[in-house]
């Protein structure tokens, strides 16, 4: 058997935070594969035992009684997923969610996908471990747009208005020529 730690941090602009009121849940998933290679990742097992709680007071969480890989079947015994979900166990596969994005690490190394995965391999050892490490941050940017007239760069246009979109939205109005649905995200007229 082997056993899983998560640990968790919070980046706001680049910088650790000391203080976050969110509460985070880490999950341990199995995958599997359908006749036409779609990958579905299910919890471990039951949702009291692989969904756990990280909090600001109780960063490290560990799963524990995983079973390992002790042949060389070419099965996916002792593979496992490691996601952030909600406390219902959904996994965010995406890589995001809310304003924040989602890193990985494990044993240390940076992982790219949008989950850790890991690989308790009991054939060569008899503790077997994994440190997953799951960091979530977020920017709080300001910036500063302003309006510059096309025949004299520099002067700037007093009054003008802005209006900002996600960007799929708006991609989408453009696609069916329908902008009177548009929702915009932010509209400002800029300071004279």
């Amino acid at each position: 058997k082997g056993s899983i730690s998560v640990s968790k941090n919070v980046l706001v602009d680049g910088e650790t935070s000391e203080t976050w009121d969110e509460n985070f849940y880490v999950g341990v998933y199995t995958s599997s594969e359908d006749e036409d290679g779609n990958t579905t990742f299910t919890l471990a097992g039951d949702k009291a035992d692989f969904v756990k709680e990280v909090t600001q007071d109780n960063t490290e969480v560990t799963f524990e009684g995983l079973t390992a890989k002790v042949t060389d079947a070419d099965d996916s015994t002792g593979y496992y997923f490691v996601f952030e979900c909600d406390k219902d166990g959904n996994p965010y596969g995406t890589g995001s969610f809310d304003d924040y994005l989602i890193a990985y690490t494990v044993d240390g190394n940076a992982v790219t996908d949008a989950y850790a995965q890991v690989l308790l391999d009991g054939r060569y050892e008899d503790v077997v471990t994994a440190e997953v490490g799951v960091t979530n941050s977020k920017n709080n940017m300001t910036y500063t747009i302003t309006k510059h007239d096309s025949s004299d760069a520099s002067e700037i246009l007093e009054g003008a208005e802005f209006v900002i979109y996600e960007k799929g939205q708006y991609d989408l109005a453009v696609e069916v020529n329908e902008f009177s649905n548009l929702e915009s995200i932010a509209s400002f007229t800029a300071a004279t």
